[in-house]
């Protein structure tokens, strides 16, 4: 009968079999995913996704239902992009609203999101500032603009042929 301590002692200092340590699942695609982030840094819409794959990292992270096999996850991170991309969006009024939009997913998925989720979650997109405040008017131009507005209304209370 052999003792337990010598047969674990055995095992223990026994060559190892594997060629290289194991690697968590998890921790493959968080780095497939950050292999995914950097490339492409010379496409317009880089910041979207940096965005969309330091997101994924985070859900990844929560290991919801439904997500995506590690192998997958680069190609589902791209149709991200491409589906998001379709939006039109200016990275300085977008790109805060694309991490707010994923910081409010964060704290009510049950399971993997789809892009619509992301969309339904995003804040009202802010106006454009210079499409907010007209130019300035001279004096003259708002001279004009008075007398304009004083022959509308007084040509609005005569019938067609009083004049």
């Amino acid at each position: 009968m052999h003792n337990p301590i010598a047969r674990f002692e055995q095992r223990f200092n026994a060559p190892s079999t594997y060629a290289a340590p194991h690697i968590p699942r998890r921790v493959q695609a968080i780095k497939a995913l950050a292999e995914w982030k950097s490339a492409g840094h010379d496409q317009p819409l880089w910041w979207l996704r940096l965005e969309i794959g330091g997101a994924f990292q985070q859900l990844v992270a929560l290991s919801l239902p439904g997500t995506p096999a590690v192998e997958m996850l680069p190609v589902a991170a791209e149709m991200w992009w491409l589906s998001l991309g379709e939006m039109e969006l200016i990275e300085e009024i977008d790109r805060p609203r694309i991490r707010k939009g994923f910081n409010q997913l964060y704290t009510s998925i049950r399971q993997w999101p789809q892009p619509v989720d992301l969309i339904d979650k995003l804040p009202t997109r802010p106006q454009q500032r210079a499409a907010q405040t007209a130019p300035e008017q001279t004096a003259e131009q708002r001279a004009e603009g008075a007398a304009r507005l004083r022959e509308i209304l007084d040509g609005l209370g005569k019938e067609p042929g009083d004049e």
